[in-house]
Formats: structure tokens, sequence, C-alpha cells
């Protein structure tokens, strides 16, 4: 199991590291009435789930047109807010396109939330433990790949079982530094070894161990949780 999660993960850090050089549309969150960008996806941990999983097919497979995008390689479009400090989930939306009649006004969003929680007007993300990364201020440095794009503070807020327990604000350059401090923790730990060995075992005929580490950097929700340091 847990093998098919490293490999699902390292897989859509490749997409975005080779496929997808465009920079990525991010989830919203919404904090104290302020939306902003977040450059974290928890519903990915949701859809791990197999009733969910199943329920999303389901309802994906049910939306004439729907479409994935360079720009967004997941399909959907997430919406969360955090109050008194729970995490929740108020919408998930995705995007239509009729080939027969591109960049016209059939092409549109579709919220596919209600079929997919039925009536709860919003879902309580107890399932996630993680880190939110949450870009504030101005952008200082657009990139057109991922999230990689540089802006002036990054707000990092640590999720358990769906509740705050740890949020700070950093500077661009402060936040880069934790989070390279946190890698060279993860890598000391048994957990990287481990990790390492799985993803070199499915990906040791396209990649280089060099290669590989820096995914593994890139994939900072396998190591952010336990060694980024507030």
């Amino acid at each position: 199991m847990r093998v098919e999660k490293i490999f699902i993960i390292l897989l859509l850090m490749c997409i975005n590291f080779i496929l997808c050089a465009t920079e990525q549309e991010s989830d919203y969150i919404k904090i104290d009435d302020i939306e902003h960008k977040l450059f974290t996806n928890p519903v990915y941990e949701l859809l791990q789930f197999e009733d969910f999983h199943n329920k999303y097919i389901t309802v994906i497979n049910g939306i004439k047109d729907f479409s994935i995008s360079s720009a967004c390689w997941r399909g959907y479009i997430a919406y969360f807010e955090i109050k008194n400090d729970l995490l929740y989930l108020n919408d998930i939306i995705v995007h239509t396109v009729s080939l027969e009649n591109i960049g016209r006004p059939e092409d549109r969003d579709i919220s596919i939330y209600s079929k997919s929680f039925d009536s709860q007007k919003s879902f309580f993300c107890n399932f996630y433990s993680g880190i939110l990364i949450i870009p504030t201020g101005e952008c200082i440095k657009e990139i057109y790949s991922g999230y990689d794009s540089m802006y002036e503070n990054y707000l990092i807020i640590k999720i358990r079982n769906g509740q705050v327990i740890q949020k700070k604000e950093f500077k661009y350059n402060e936040f880069e530094d934790r989070k390279s401090e946190a890698f060279k923790r993860y890598k000391l730990s048994e957990k990287y070894k481990t990790d390492f060995s799985e993803a070199k075992e499915i990906f040791t005929v396209i990649i280089s161990a060099e290669e590989l580490d820096k995914i593994l950097y890139e994939s900072d929700k396998l190591y952010l949780y336990e060694y980024f340091i507030f």
C-alpha cells in the first residue's frame, strides 16, 4: 500500500516536472474572510479513501466534456476555509470544454461538491494531516511551472486531523531555508531510506539518483509535516 502511495506521489511530481512545464492553477483557501491561493492539494489525501475515490470517478464520468489541462493536471479546483481553527472543504470545481465549440460559452466550470458530499454544506477535513502552504504578499518572480512562482511571504499552517496546531508566516528566503533544513533532517531518517528505496525500485529505468532526490525534495508532502520546524 505504501509503495502505491509513493508511486502516485512521484508520478504526479514527474508529470509536473517533465510534462506540465506550465504554472498550475492552485486550490484556494479562505481565512478570516480573505481568499488566498493554496499551494497544497488536500483532496489528494481524500482520494486515497476507496469510497470517496469511487464516488469521485462516478461523478467525473457522468460529466460531458470534462477536461484536464496542462495548467491543472489534477482536473479540479478545491475551495477550503479555516473556521475556528478547523479546516473545511466548501467546493470542488471541474472544467468542461466542448470539443465542437472550444472557447465559446459552452465551456464552463461545474461544481461537483453536492454530488460528492450529498447535503453537507461544508465538509470537515478530519482526514487531513499535513502542511498547508499559502503564498501571501506580492509575486516577486513568476515561474511558469508547477507552484514555483515566488511570493514575498508564505503562511505555513500545520494541520492534524483537520485541526490547526501551528501556523506562522515566513519571508520567502526564510521559508526556503526552513524547507531545506527539513529535507536534510528527512534525509537522515529511516523514512527517507525507505521512500528512496521504494521510489528507486519504481523509477530505476527512467531516472537517475540525483533526479529522484530532487523529486523527493519537491514532493514536500513526504517530509514537511514531520520535519518542518516553525
